[in-house]
């Protein structure tokens, strides 16, 4: 089977980093300082990812890879072909062209991940904006007395967050261990089982994960906690709408999450110029085309090198790409 076709475009270090930050300052309100990281971070500095990306995409909502359970159940005339036909060499795919797809769909996710980290990859299939540091979902199992109790654990990092977003954590955990979770409650009695709170200890959320020797999740950050069986669609992503962002506006304390505008436009002011100067352009010509396409205010040098130490801080992993200088050609 082909593999699918990924749309080329045209496409250059300054017109990526000029159309992010267009991109970026159109839908300012609804950003916070962790997503405008994440975007200038994951798709400005690792473009070589991006056509992966796409494929991956491409290839999972195409439907092209086909399981058998998917499939209706086999009639008898079906069942006698696949007894004698190579076809039984496919399972659990449905034919030959669904193991080819999901063939090229593993090479080219493990491609990706020689780039950037495999969970960051999910993110960037799954969403619209990513963020600098992804939330941490897990499926965990806790062995009590006579008993073995399975939990559901999301430690939101982003104030940007929302409960449909939390709603979407929830599926993509549940669909990596296959569970089904049950439709919205349509009875008169609504059930709810969810713990949610602010957590600020690092080694006490790695153990919330179950995690042993692994780098420390970045706190504060929102927990959700949801016993086993998981709560019915809708109902974990109500509650952190009305609990989190509304009663407590736990939000607000995470990393960036109070900033405001003017501190985003200077963030997105700051990675274009950056990435410019490390595209081969000098001060003044990065600064007049990030600003020109933001409808941003120019600022002198040295408060630049103000602001950029100010993200180096806050992404240490962006240093490389922020203070890189190259001449131009």
């Amino acid at each position: 089977m082909p593999s699918p076709q990924t749309k080329v475009v045209a496409d250059t270090p300054i017109r990526r980093v000029l159309s992010t930050v267009e991109r970026l300052i159109g839908q300012l309100d609804a950003l916070d300082l962790d997503v405008i990281d994440g975007e200038f971070y994951w798709r400005a500095c690792h473009p070589s990812v991006l056509p992966l990306v796409d494929e991956l995409r491409l290839i999972r909502d195409s439907g092209a890879v086909r399981y058998l359970d998917d499939e209706e159940e086999d009639s008898d005339e079906r069942a006698a072909i696949l007894q004698n036909t190579p076809a039984t060499r496919w399972r659990p795919f449905a034919d030959e062209a669904s193991w080819h797809a999901y063939q090229r769909y593993s090479e080219v996710c493990k491609a990706a991940e020689r780039i950037i980290p495999d969970r960051m990859v999910g993110e960037m299939i799954d969403q619209d904006l990513v963020t600098m540091y992804p939330p941490d979902i897990a499926i965990v199992h806790i062995n009590r007395p006579q008993l073995r109790v399975d939990y559901g654990v999301i430690l939101v990092h982003t104030g940007a967050w929302r409960g449909v977003d939390v709603e979407h954590g929830i599926d993509r955990a549940a669909d990596r261990v296959g569970l089904l979770r049950p439709a919205p409650e349509t009875a008169t009695t609504h059930l709810l089982t969810v713990e949610m709170w602010l957590e600020r200890d690092g080694d006490r959320a790695n153990r919330i994960l179950n995690r042993k020797g692994e780098p420390l999740p970045r706190v504060p950050c929102v927990a959700v906690f949801m016993p086993f069986p998981l709560p019915p669609r809708g109902s974990v992503g109500r509650e952190y709408d009305a609990v989190v962002r509304g009663l407590h506006e736990w939000h607000l304390q995470l990393p960036g999450a109070g900033a405001s505008r003017q501190d985003k436009e200077v963030a997105i002011r700051t990675w274009g110029v950056a990435l410019l100067l490390g595209a081969g352009r000098q001060f003044r010509q990065a600064m007049r085309l990030v600003c020109d396409k933001g409808r941003l205010s120019e600022v002198s040098q040295t408060r630049f090198g103000v602001d950029r130490q100010r993200i180096i801080a806050r992404v240490p992993e962006a240093r490389a790409f922020l203070m890189q200088r190259k001449r131009a050609a």
